[in-house]
């Protein structure tokens, strides 16, 4: 347990505080009559005593936090009033958060790491400020084992990114050198926050050994207040001809309740269906396709499944049922934009898996199961002189509005391959110039792919969410995946709006990964969950959390008995408590405040 003192704050803020974070609070209880109320999130509320500080303009009560990790010296504090140090390289840089990274306001709190030359001994403070809240924790390096690395609590993190919504905070690291009781202080960075948060969950592919077989699609549920961790929901997938089970390439649902996937190496593939559960050996499938299956998008109501397979033949099957119902164009790597305008394929690949050329190509849909002719989107050629070099155009992806598509360009895909490079670009849906994203691509990056979600970042601009992997830096070597070149997923915003410019921020790592891992193809849906009027088995299957009979099923979904707190699971807004919150990706997300 972390000692933590909170200064200058109300005391129902300190009771708050007291529940999420672990801090004690100093003074009397004001409560009085106003003890036992609770707010929105089910925390104390603050009293009415007219003692109490006051909120600032901006509606966010002042608040000093003071956190003392365990093991260090009571008296931390004071060591950083002695002198500078002016040795060179002596103070710790920050390798994670990135500077300027733009993070959704209800991100889970990240993982500061630094590198420095310090040694057992010397002392840390790690201090955000995010006016009217300041949050600093001192701790002292351990010696072997030490990580340099530091995690704020969700209570402590949300404190400062409700502050920082619409804007930003500021982070530094300085280090107490021992030795010579000196002060080597760390450049700090800017850290933004957006006005709105995200929710849902993340699918991926990590390739790592599954009894003797690699390859399982995980999930990291995330924006809610349950600290992100991979769950292995489908351990055990359906088996292949060689007694193997690999799950790979995939695609969700826009509602977040179908999953498709490639199957036994792309031996065959079919659908799931994710709110049901899918722990047993061999899961039931909505449907089994028995033939060679690559890669696959949903139609926008999931009625639809556009599969291609290694030969780049596409078939357009029944969402449900599999059946097949006509096919496309040759190609690979589908992808079907939101408004069901239109769809997108590689054409041209010399490969359906690993290509090394490829263009971008975009069909119109014209009715109900009919579709116009392919026409021409970007050469990947035309990109052959840029940094990545390569002639290949690979996993196109639609913003949530349908009108841009984002893609990666390289030499190729397979990025275990030698002399594999990638970046992410951004073009009109509509046909036109091609922009790189820089800020996202730095250290190459691979596979994006749009979350459901276009938030305000600030009172004048919105922004979309991109999922992409790279092998680039996670931090420092202790903590993170530094000198590795190890794949891991990461998330940046892109400007809805800025022409002829990098719309791009650089991106954060997604919470709750494992380092260990190799991790790839991430998509992001709502949390998987039946709506009302839908069967079900018991209350977590349901999107409003309610499970019981109804006039016609036994057991059916049925509006929420009471209101959805903040990181619950809901079906519209209406079901959450308070008007600041909002059903976000099937979860109860705070707007500003």
């Amino acid at each position: 347990m972390r000692d933590v003192l909170v200064s200058n704050a109300p005391r129902g803020l300190c009771l708050a505080l007291a529940l999420l974070a672990g801090c004690r609070c100093e003074g009397p209880d004001p409560r009085g009559r106003d003890a036992g109320r609770r707010d929105a999130a089910g925390l104390d509320a603050p009293g009415l005593d007219t003692n109490e500080p006051s909120l600032d303009d901006g509606g966010i009560a002042p608040a000093d936090i003071v956190v003392i990790v365990p093991g260090t010296p009571a008296d931390a504090a004071s060591r950083f009033d002695d002198p500078d140090d002016t040795g060179a390289d002596t103070a710790p840089d920050i390798l994670y958060p990135l500077d300027h990274v733009l993070f959704p306001r209800n991100v889970w709190s990240p993982d500061v790491q630094w590198d420095d030359p310090g040694v057992a001994g010397d002392l840390y403070r790690v201090r955000f400020s995010a006016p009217p809240v300041t949050v600093t924790a001192y701790l002292v390096h351990t010696g072997d084992g030490f990580r340099w690395d530091h995690e704020l609590t969700y209570g402590q993190w949300r404190l400062l990114t409700n502050a920082a919504a619409g804007g930003a905070m500021t982070l530094g690291v300085d280090r107490w050198i021992a030795a010579s009781h000196t002060v080597a202080h760390g450049a700090p960075i800017e850290l933004r926050v957006s006005a709105e948060g995200i929710a849902g969950a993340v699918y991926y592919w990590t390739l790592g050994a599954f009894s003797g077989t690699e390859g399982r699609i995980v999930r990291v549920r995330q924006g809610v207040e349950i600290e992100p961790t991979v769950e292995n929901f489908m351990p055990s997938p359906p088996i292949d001809s060689g007694g193997d089970r690999c799950a790979a390439c995939h695609s969700l649902s826009g509602d977040g309740n179908h999953l498709a996937a490639s199957l036994g190496d792309g031996e065959f593939g079919g659908v799931f269906d994710l709110t049901t559960d899918l722990t047993a050996t061999d899961p039931p499938m909505l449907f089994r396709f028995s033939e060679p299956w690559y890669y696959a998008a949903f139609s926008r109501d999931g009625s639809r499944v556009l599969m291609t397979d290694p030969a780049q033949h596409t078939h357009v099957l029944d969402g449900r049922t599999g059946s097949e119902i006509t096919t496309l164009r040759d190609g690979t790597h589908p992808a079907w934009a939101p408004d069901g305008s239109q769809v997108a394929l590689v054409v041209h690949a010399n490969d359906a898996w690993n290509p090394t050329v490829g263009d971008l190509a975009t069909i119109p849909v014209t009715g109900a199961d009919t579709f116009g002719a392919a026409g021409p989107l970007h050469a990947g050629a035309d990109l052959a002189s840029a940094p990545e070099g390569g002639s290949l155009d690979a996993y196109p992806t639609f913003s949530p509005d349908s009108r841009y598509v984002a893609f990666q360009h390289g030499t190729r895909t397979l990025v275990s391959a030698d002399e594999t490079r990638g970046a992410l670009y951004l073009i009109p849906a509509s046909g036109g110039a091609a922009v790189r994203l820089d800020h996202a691509s730095e250290g190459d990056a691979y596979y994006p792919n749009f979350t459901p979600f276009m938030t305000n970042r600030d009172e004048l601009t919105s922004v979309y969410w991109v999922l992409h992997y790279s092998p680039r830096d996670y931090g420092n070597e202790h903590a993170g995946t530094r000198g590795t070149h190890r794949r891991q997923i990461w998330v940046s915003a892109v400007a809805s709006d800025a022409p002829g410019v990098d719309p791009s921020s650089v991106p954060y790592w997604l919470p709750g990964q494992d380092v260990r891992e190799e991790n790839a193809s991430a998509y992001w849906a709502p949390l998987p969950c039946r709506g009302s009027g839908a069967s079900c088995e018991d209350d977590g299957e349901c999107c409003t959390g309610h499970c019981g009979p109804n006039a016609t099923l036994p057991m059916a979904c049925l509006p929420p008995p009471e209101c959805r707190h903040e990181g619950d699971s809901c079906e519209t807004s209406a079901d959450c408590c308070a008007p600041e919150l909002i059903c976000v990706g099937g979860a109860c997300v705070a707007t500003v405040i």
